[in-house]
């Protein structure tokens, strides 16, 4: 599911700013997403909305300053996102049972679970998850839909919703047919572009989906995510060039994130016989992200990358 991929970075988006004011609507725009289909898709993965795994993760943190540190109770509090130490301390107590305070005097000494292993964790329940079990809550979300859909059939969030999670259930073809709805309701919004796009990649119309990447780069010349797209239909397409300007562009604008991008760089390079340059995209990628050579375990081993 591309949306775990998604979740995976807002997880780490979230532990980099408790102490910013973030929500789920602040995290759907920052990842491109409609708040209604983010939030549902983040509690369908880690079984909590947002709004409880950032106060959650806060406590953690609080506590973790709380025993190892000497730090003012309300220092703590700001710290960690809260806005008041009355709201902070009830918070505290509820979740366990003593007052901040409190908690200092027993001599706790809380380790908080790192961002990675929550992942782990996060990707262990979506593989049980997976199948019928993840299928049945997806279409549940659906049905919701079809309902909203049936009183509001002109609601252009609702469709593009619906159009995400028939992406999500791997039904291409009603996804492309609701992103196409959305895109006549209001033709401004690239990400329903590129939404369609992707599901013109998967369906094996990759002259669709380029024209569609094309549009959506047209409207929001600076997502990374619109490039890759891009390239990824030039790659399959056989147009190798285009498919390295675009993964190259993809890097430019978000060097820190381009794992993925070297890796499919390098396999246009593969392609085009320019073993050197492949190497080096392929070594570039396992530098940023190691777990990547497992998924690109064919050419990581021929360019003996491990």
């Amino acid at each position: 599911m591309k949306i775990f991929n998604i979740i995976e970075r807002a997880l780490e988006y979230i532990d980099s700013n408790l102490n910013e004011q973030i929500g789920y609507e602040r995290l759907a725009d920052i990842f491109h997403f409609s708040p209604y289909y983010f939030h549902r898709m983040f509690t369908i993965v880690t079984g909590k909305t947002i709004t409880a795994h950032i106060r959650d993760r806060r406590l953690e943190q609080a506590c973790v300053m709380i025993s190892g540190t000497k730090k003012a109770m309300l220092d703590i509090c700001l710290d960690c996102g809260f806005d008041a130490y009355s709201s902070f301390s009830r918070i505290f107590k509820n979740k366990y049972g003593l007052s901040p305070k409190e908690y200092r005097k027993q001599g706790y000494s809380p380790v908080i679970i790192s961002v990675e292993k929550l992942i782990l964790s996060f990707k262990e329940n979506l593989e049980n998850l997976e199948g019928n079990n993840m299928n049945e809550k997806i279409m549940k979300e659906i049905q919701e839909l079809n309902k909203k859909i049936e009183l509001k059939p002109d609601n252009r969030e609702n469709i593009f919703t619906r159009g995400n999670l028939y992406y999500d259930s791997d039904e291409y073809e009603k996804a492309v047919a609701d992103f196409t709805r959305s895109i006549e309701l209001d033709p401004s919004v690239a990400v329903t572009y590129y939404n369609r796009g992707t599901s013109y990649h998967n369906l094996g119309k990759y002259a669709e989906s380029i024209a569609d990447c094309t549009k959506a780069i047209e409207l929001e010349a600076n997502r990374p995510d619109f490039y890759f797209a891009r390239g990824m239909s030039y790659r399959f397409s056989g147009e190798y060039k285009k498919a390295v300007a675009d993964f190259t562009k993809a890097i430019e604008l978000d060097p820190d994130e381009a794992a993925y991008d070297y890796c499919e760089r390098g396999r246009a390079y593969h392609y085009m016989e320019e073993s050197e340059k492949a190497r080096a995209d392929f070594a570039k990628a396992a530098e940023i992200s190691p777990d990547i050579i497992a998924q690109y375990k064919d050419v990581m081993t021929h360019y003996e990358i491990t």
